[in-house]
């Protein structure tokens, strides 16, 4: 594996510019494949003279929109004199890539618009999941009955304040009242949420309830999905939602905010369901249907199994890569 560095990276745009060293690199392929958080990183391949296709999760101004939010003094204007210009740079790349791969539909629909027909092409194109690891175990098919000890799973970085804890246990506290036994509510992640959590935690008397699992391996990750009622995720932006695959994969259904990425993988009323951030009796309510109505639980987390194998299954978004790079290829050919 090869690495290639920059200089003044307190800069942000200056991780994004061309190196000759990179272009030497790159000379020798046949085609350049670019995955980033967001299509920025697309820049520093230009002048290459090779098909380029940039895979990106979502814009950088809408990443940092509550980080830059929530934050005051100078390192903030700093932050949002960066974010400025990286999202300049975000619409160049779209715009010139040979093919800007996206994960969810509102990026689909922002690059398009800014492609238009005349730029080259915008592919749907998710991250795939392994379905013969992520399966479901025979609890969950009709008939049987529910396992003890139900609970509610939400995955995520916690310490990320995109992810919104917060709002998730708002709606947990109105479905306390909702519900003769409330499922406990698990949290799974690589951080935990922050200390103002667990102070509210504490003081709605929910502590024996709300548990969090740092850092489950891969074993410990499937179990906590294949035993779950549901899959809840509170973010206020994500880019794609893998663990919503995952879950789903399990044979989970999942209720999700209209967040970016869940958008296009949740088929509202299907598979699960989608609320609007925010909208604290919304997400109470679609979690109650799925915790009360076990039948209508068990039937969405089949149809969310059989949606994972037929669209994000890792076969299924291969053949995505697979066709986007023959394509780009037999048009360079072509030239």
């Amino acid at each position: 594996m090869l690495h290639v560095g920059c200089s003044l990276a307190e800069f942000e745009f200056m991780r994004y510019r061309q190196r000759s060293s990179l272009t030497v690199i790159l000379s020798k392929c046949d085609l350049i494949q670019v995955v980033g958080g967001f299509p920025a990183w697309g820049a520093s391949v230009r002048g290459c003279g090779k098909p380029v296709a940039v895979w990106a999760a979502t814009r950088c101004v809408l990443e940092r929109r509550r980080l830059l939010k929530a934050n005051k003094g100078l390192i903030t204007y700093w932050w949002r004199l960066m974010t400025n210009l990286i999202n300049r740079l975000d619409d160049f790349v779209i715009m010139e890539s040979d093919s800007m791969m996206v994960m969810n539909p509102s990026m689909r629909d922002y690059a398009t618009k800014l492609k238009g027909y005349r730029h080259g092409t915008v592919v749907f194109a998710p991250p795939g999941v392994d379905t013969s690891w992520f399966i479901p175990v025979a609890e969950r098919l009709p008939g049987n009955d529910q396992k003890e000890d139900p609970y509610i799973l939400s995955v995520g970085r916690f310490g990320d304040a995109r992810k919104n804890p917060e709002f998730l246990l708002e709606a947990y506290v109105l479905l306390k009242k909702m519900l003769h036994l409330l499922p406990k509510l698990v949290l799974a992640g690589s951080s935990a949420p922050p200390d103002s959590f667990w102070l509210r935690v504490n003081e709605l008397g929910l502590s024996e309830y709300v548990i969090f699992c740092e850092e489950p391996d891969n074993v410990k990750l499937r179990s906590l999905y294949q035993g779950a009622l549901c899959l809840a995720l509170s973010s206020d932006e994500e880019g794609f939602g893998m663990v919503i695959v995952e879950a789903m994969a399990c044979g989970i259904p999942a209720v999700s905010t209209r967040c970016g990425g869940p958008d296009g993988i949740v088929n509202e009323g299907e598979d699960g369901y989608l609320v609007d951030i925010g909208d604290v009796g919304a997400l109470a309510k679609r979690l109650f249907s799925l915790c009360s109505d076990l039948r209508l639980n068990r039937q969405m987390g089949l149809q969310a199994r059989r949606n994972v194998e037929n669209r994000f299954s890792e076969q299924a978004t291969r053949n995505v890569f697979f066709d986007t790079w023959n394509k780009l290829l037999e048009l360079r050919y072509e030239k």
